[in-house]
């Protein structure tokens, strides 16, 4: 324990002679009687503070299986990122003032919390959500591991300007309705064991499918009605619940089957 912090120190200093910070550490212990161990700590941000680098490595270091004893330690940063320079308290004009002093503090503050969470959970499970490029509401947006994006890179896909709920469901789940007219908004449902009356609506709104994808993954399609053309509508029940519901279209004289796919709060 004492040699790998005094490792991390020495490795603080030589980042912060190439103005750089660690995006992944990686920690060797060689064993006398077994093969080595090996760690890797992976961040949100550069960083070279060397108590936050040591808050992530201890908790690797004391789970570690020594055996007999170690007779070597090696620590590396195979991966850094440029840290731009910062003044010292009593330059805080020539920095940006005080508000970009504190959005950097906040930034560095918020990294630091994604890091150890990530320690603790797992990076595969701190993630950020993204837009992707599709008008499918279900795949509108992907979820990406925070440690896999760089600082400063972020999707540059656009969300659509429709309105959408708040609360979008995992799954569609399907409901028993009748309307009045053929192509029409349903005027009473059934969903999850419960009616509801409609006594508003708005649409329908046309979301057609994603053809230009071709047929590789068309079992999928046809089990998850994402091949189908679909007409969204929002309308409100007696109690004020506000639903997105909508329903497939498909070739003349097939079927049509009718989701709630959200709900706004």
């Amino acid at each position: 324990m004492l040699v790998v912090r005094e490792l991390v120190s020495e490795l603080a200093q030589q980042l912060q002679q190439r103005e750089s910070g660690a995006r992944r550490i990686d920690l060797e212990l060689e064993r006398i009687d077994a093969a080595p161990v090996r760690r890797t700590v992976l961040l949100s941000r550069p960083s070279r503070d060397s108590g936050h680098l040591w808050s992530l490595l201890r908790p690797k270091v004391e789970s570690s299986h020594l055996g007999f004893g170690v007779e070597r330690v090696v620590l590396a940063a195979s991966r850094i990122g440029r840290l731009r320079h910062e003044q010292v308290e009593q330059w805080l004009e020539q920095a940006g003032g005080r508000d970009g002093a504190l959005e950097t503090a906040l930034d560095r503050d918020f990294g630091e919390l994604l890091d150890t969470l990530s320690g603790r959970l797992g990076s595969d499970r701190i993630t950020r959500v993204e837009p992707a490029e599709t008008h499918i509401p279900e795949r509108a947006f992907l979820h990406r591991p925070v440690m896999e994006i760089e600082q400063g890179k972020v999707s540059q896909a656009r969300v659509t300007s429709a309105d959408r709920p708040s609360l979008l469901l995992a799954r569609p789940e399907p409901i028993e309705v009748m309307a009045v007219t053929p192509d029409g908004p349903p005027s009473w449902l059934r969903w999850q064991g419960r009616e509801h009356t409609i006594v508003a609506s708005f649409g329908p709104e046309r979301v057609g499918c994603e053809w230009w994808k071709g047929r590789s993954d068309e079992a999928t399609k046809r089990r998850s009605d994402e091949g189908r053309t679909r007409d969204y509508f929002k309308v409100q029940d007696e109690r004020g619940r506000w639903l997105w519901v909508y329903r497939t279209r498909g070739s003349p004289g097939a079927t049509s089957r009718w989701f709630v796919h959200g709900e706004w709060g």
